[in-house]
Order: structure tokens, then sequence, then C-alpha cells
């Protein structure tokens, strides 16, 4: 559908794990696609890159002319220092293309370094800021020490801290969005949040905040589809989330591989 002048079109996605090469197919798709669609933010989950160890020729600035003039963050977890290879599970990006890239006011990341969510600031007409959020809540899956939860775990427990990483994701996620929205920030959150995004202690804790899931108070079902092609009971777990002052005027959600080769 053809974007209507003066709006915004945001996209989430849990992109599945990046291509460290440029010429592979999946980041060439992904590129050729942000430009069909005409995604003006895009906010990305499951990123897999080791940024630090991904060369010039394959950074995304290198890899992303396609796409013009725009402004882009990248974050994982820059404690796995002894990790040598150019993947690692787990990240967070944002994409502000087009119109958005000329108002991005600043941008930044989760303070802790562990890239579980990465945000821009868009500043509106009237002195109205909006504050937008690509995070990724990870799996409780600790059998490995490679998975996002494994990462986080180890980095806890090395600050003589024994709490669950899922536990300390909501709270830190929550004190975070509470500065927020005192500074008097509008605020979209785009989150994968491994879990169900209507009904989960998470899903709850935001809604007591004031937040809403967009995509289903607009469509308005009782049976949205799943978001994961893993999951069999039609849950969804991604959910883009808005404080009241953000009416957006149309949502929904794209078939499988649609922006990007992923089972999300």
């Amino acid at each position: 559908k053809v974007k209507p002048e003066h709006y915004l079109r945001l996209c989430l996605g849990n992109v599945g794990g990046l291509p460290v090469f440029q010429k592979e197919s999946k980041s060439q798709h992904f590129i050729d696609q942000l430009r069909h669609f005409q995604v003006d933010v895009f906010m990305g989950t499951e990123t897999g890159w080791n940024v630090h160890k991904i060369d010039a020729y394959n950074s995304w600035k290198n890899r992303s002319m396609a796409l013009g003039r725009h402004v882009y963050r990248f974050n994982y977890n820059k404690h796995e220092i002894g990790n040598t290879h150019r993947s690692q599970a787990g990240g967070t990006f944002m994409l502000a293309m087009s119109a958005a890239s000329s108002r991005v006011f600043e941008k930044g990341a989760d303070p802790s370094g562990l890239g579980r969510w990465t945000w821009m600031r868009i500043q509106g007409r009237h002195g109205h800021f909006t504050r937008i959020i690509s995070a990724y809540r990870p799996c409780a899956n600790d059998k490995g020490l490679s998975t996002v939860y494994s990462q986080q775990q180890t980095f806890w427990r090395n600050k003589g801290k024994f709490e669950c990483p899922l536990v300390m994701f909501d709270r830190h996620l929550k004190e975070q969005l509470e500065e927020w929205k005192f500074t008097g920030d509008h605020m979209i959150l785009g989150i994968d949040v491994n879990d169900d995004a209507r009904t989960s202690p998470f899903a709850m804790m935001l809604r007591r905040m004031g937040l809403t899931e967009a995509i289903l108070e607009l469509n308005q079902t009782d049976d949205p589809p799943e978001t994961c092609n893993k999951n069999q009971n039609r849950k969804p777990i991604d959910g883009l989330y808005v404080t009241p002052g953000i009416t957006p005027t149309a949502a929904g959600y794209t078939n499988y591989g649609t922006v990007v080769d992923s089972d999300h």
C-alpha cells in the first residue's frame, strides 16, 4: 500500500541474524524491501552480530548505500571479549530513513552494554519528542554459554547479581521507560517479548504503565496470528506498544519473509 504523505511507517522485525557478509541474498533482500515498503523507521531484534568484528567492507554503512541518507544504531553485548567470531547471539538495532532521518535528535542504547535495547529520540512539531525503542527480551535458555540468556546471566553473576536475567530485564526497562515518560516524551516500544504480547506479566506491566499494544488495539481481534512460525498456538510474541499520545491509523502483520527472511 502506498504510504500517505506526511505519515511515518514503522516496522518491527526479529531478523533472525543478519548475514555477516553483505553480498548474501538475505542482506540484499532486506535492504531492497525496506525501500519497496517505504519504511521510515525499522526496529530490529536479534541482529546476530559481534559488531566490532565486522570489517569495513561488510559494515552496515557500506552495505546500506542503496538506502541513501539515513541514521542507524547497532548495539550488542560488548562484554563477550572472548568471542573472536563475527556472529554473536542477540543484539538490537534501529534505522531511521527518509523523512525520519532528519528528525533524529539523539540516539542511544541499554546502559548495561548488553545490547538489550536501542533507541532513537525523534523531534516533532510544537516541541514534541517521540522515543522509539527496539528491544529484545530473551528466552529463558541457559543451554550453552552463547545463548542471549546465558550471556546476560554470566555478566550479572560476575557483578555479584544472581537474579534471573529476565527479572532484571523487566525491571531495568521499566525504570528506563518511567524515566523517559517523566521527561514528557511519547514512546513507541517495539519488542520481541518471547512471551504472550497480550497477557504475559511483561505485557501486564506495560499496560499498568499506560502503554497499549497498537496493532491489537487498532484491529480489535481475539484471535491474532502467531508472530513466530515455531509457535503452534497462535500466540503473538512480538509487540508494538505506545503511550496515549500515539494514534496509529493502520497496523498489521506481514507474512513471514516479506521484509526480511526470518521465522518472525
